[in-house]
């Protein structure tokens, strides 16, 4: 434990020392952290302000509904045969949400012998979408209305947040490798890197801005958190300062280019100058 103890120790003093050395590399650090914790606490403050005045009160309704509708599912037994067919499928799980798809799709027809018949492409579903007969299917044997969750965050979600992050970590570490131990091209490498990324988080920006944020109130109206409980919100102020920090990074090290070039071609004028005026 000691050894190991040590060993953390000196890794500390020698990260410390290269960041001493190299202040520019503890300003991309510091920034980074602050790009990707910023919008967490932003997010977690308006949560936590929206449940301090109002949340906690439609928590404890939340409840209170859930328990009545779990008595009343258990005192039904009209959907034993439903129950038999339904399952929570996993968002990638994408032959069981097919599966699913068509015992809605089934149920909705009444089973008066129409059959199933497909009128979304596979690839809709194999994505995590949801169709209106699906979200009544689950209410069916769940007992939880749609529009309860329509402010929770899906697995996708939740997966394409925590792969923004791993993104951004990974053009994070690049930087500092091109810092710490900097190769040929690599400082033109990485302002290509922040350049895509940037036009990755503007992109990402508008559409989570209008695409994963609910305006009408019936989607977070049962959400302890209100409006913001909506995960497109953190999304937004995300790829916000993740654009934030990538444009700025990429103007600095554009300008820091063009004045090397410019001081690179005024050298080599100043020596071709003095070269012909020895030759003469």
């Amino acid at each position: 434990m000691s050894s190991f103890l040590n060993r953390a120790k000196g890794g500390a003093i020698q990260a410390f020392t290269t960041v001493k050395a190299n202040p520019i590399l503890g300003v991309w650090l510091l920034a980074g952290i602050l790009s990707a914790t910023i919008p967490l606490m932003q997010w977690g403050v308006n949560r936590g302000k929206y449940y301090s005045a109002y949340g906690y009160y439609i928590a404890y309704e939340n409840e209170q509904r859930e328990y009545e509708e779990a008595q009343n599912q258990n005192d039904d037994q009209n959907n034993d045969n439903a129950n038999y067919y339904y399952r929570a499928c996993s968002w990638w799980n994408a032959r069981c949400r097919m599966q699913q798809y068509k015992y809605a799709m089934y149920d909705e027809d009444g089973g008066n012998g129409d059959g199933y018949q497909e009128t979304l492409p596979a690839w809709y579903i194999f994505l995590g979408g949801q169709t209106e007969e699906m979200q009544r299917w689950e209410e069916e044997n769940t007992g939880q209305r749609a529009e309860d969750n329509m402010s929770a965050a899906t697995s996708g979600q939740k997966f394409v947040y925590a792969w923004t992050l791993i993104m951004f970590l990974a053009l994070l570490s690049f930087g500092v490798y091109t810092f710490v131990k900097p190769f040929a091209g690599a400082r033109r490498n990485l302002l290509v890197l922040l350049v895509v990324f940037a036009q990755f988080s503007l992109i990402n920006l508008i559409t989570s801005a209008q695409g994963m944020i609910s305006q009408e109130d019936r989607a977070f109206e049962n959400s302890p958190y209100g409006w913001y409980g909506q995960i497109g919100v953190l999304m937004t102020y995300t790829h916000f300062w993740f654009l934030l920090f990538t444009a700025l990074w990429s103007i600095g090290f554009g300008v820091q280019a063009f004045k090397e070039n410019k001081a690179l071609k005024s050298n080599a004028s100043e020596s071709l100058y003095q070269l012909s005026h020895g030759a003469a």
